[in-house]
């Protein structure tokens, strides 16, 4: 390892893997073990539904809600197939703990999480592909970008193009979930439209709420108050990672591909979609379980 060692246990499996000490298979596994493992030791209720990023066999990325119990089952089971004590220590140690404690030689920590990632996905798993600190697997593209028309473009508002992608089918397969994360979208939009009408720019979401969040001193009234508390907590249950493309597409009004380019480091256009889309669907239902929509599927 360089002799700086990263604050962020993601950052350091980052740099084992531009290093050569882990694949992205490893990498992965060690995301989603970090999340795991922090809500196993949290003091929240076992009854909890707390949420956690999961990839499948197939490299596809989503986000998972289940009780804490079961959480806590998922994370022993698959620190169970690392193959010694000291394997499990130093994943723990590295990834999990409050104050993270990186090995000396990554050696037993990588064949631990390469063990635990053969132990969720089997040998055959597809690969993800790292882009500027960002695991995305291979999805299929969309079978078109919601680009608008020019002579629509200057007026154009996030509605009209979240609006061209729900018509066209890029929501989701399913026509009917489609629909509820339409719903979920619309929900978001008119909170967020609510609470920051007239500003410009954008919020910045990483001050804290006390301190303005960053935007202007003005007086506002309760009802913008509780619609952009309403956005934070919406942002929150989906985590950064896919409520920066949610409010991008739906809110903004950047195609697929702009939001793709913007946060997923993708600069290939056909990438750049996949990447949006798969983070916008995967959003869109994290809001929706948020909003307590049902997701209801086409029989």
């Amino acid at each position: 390892m360089n002799n700086a060692e990263p604050d962020n246990p993601l950052d350091y499996l980052d740099n084992l893997v531009t290093e050569g000490e882990i694949g992205t298979h490893q990498r992965d596994a060690g995301e989603i073990i970090r999340r795991l493992g922090q809500h196993a030791i949290s003091n929240q209720p076992h009854s909890a539904v707390v949420a956690f990023p999961w990839r499948y066999a197939n490299g596809v990325w989503t986000n998972l809600f289940e009780p804490k119990r079961q959480v806590i089952e998922r994370y022993e089971d698959a620190m169970s197939a690392a193959a010694n004590d000291t394997q499990r220590r130093e994943i723990n140690r590295a990834l999990v703990a409050r104050d993270p404690d990186y090995p000396q030689s990554p050696t037993q920590f990588a064949h631990g999480l390469k063990l635990i990632a053969r132990h969720w996905w089997g040998s055959d798993a597809v690969k993800t592909t790292a882009s500027n600190g960002v695991t995305l697997a291979a999805v299929a593209p969309p079978e078109n970008d919601n680009t608008p028309t020019p002579e629509r473009q200057a007026k154009g508002t996030g509605r009209d193009n979240f609006e061209r992608l729900y018509n066209r089918g890029q929501l989701d397969d399913d026509r009917d979930v489609a629909e509820t994360l339409y719903a979920a979208g619309l929900r978001y939009e008119t909170d967020y439209n609510s609470g920051w009408s007239g500003m410009y720019g954008s919020p910045d979401y990483s001050k804290p709420i006390v301190d303005g969040g960053g935007e202007a001193r003005v007086p506002i009234s309760e009802r913008q108050q509780g619609a952009r508390d309403r956005v934070r907590v919406a942002r929150r249950a989906m985590t950064q990672r896919y409520a920066d493309v949610v409010e991008a597409v739906v809110v903004n009004g950047l195609s697929l591909e702009e939001a793709g380019r913007k946060y997923s480091g993708y600069k290939g256009a056909m990438q750049a979609q996949t990447a949006a889309k798969e983070r916008l669907n995967t959003g869109l239902r994290a809001l929706a379980f948020h909003y307590g929509i049902s997701l209801k599927r086409a029989s």
